[in-house]
């Protein structure tokens, strides 16, 4: 694994740790700031995963 793709499975760790809000908000952080595309992208299937009621998250915030 590269280096940016260890930083990005690392981010997504800590935010799969987080309320659905929290987590929405950092993702939108992380892409805002990420210059490789390819990473936002990986960012972005999570924010949507999130967003549209991926399981993991609705049984945190419930």
């Amino acid at each position: 694994m590269s280096d940016a793709q260890i930083n990005i499975a690392t981010e997504l760790a800590c935010i799969a740790r987080l309320n659905r809000e929290d987590a929405l908000r950092r993702l939108e952080a992380l892409i805002a700031s990420e210059p490789d595309e390819r990473a936002k992208l990986t960012l972005k299937a999570e924010y949507h995963r999130i967003a549209s009621g991926g399981q993991k998250h609705d049984r945190i915030s419930k």
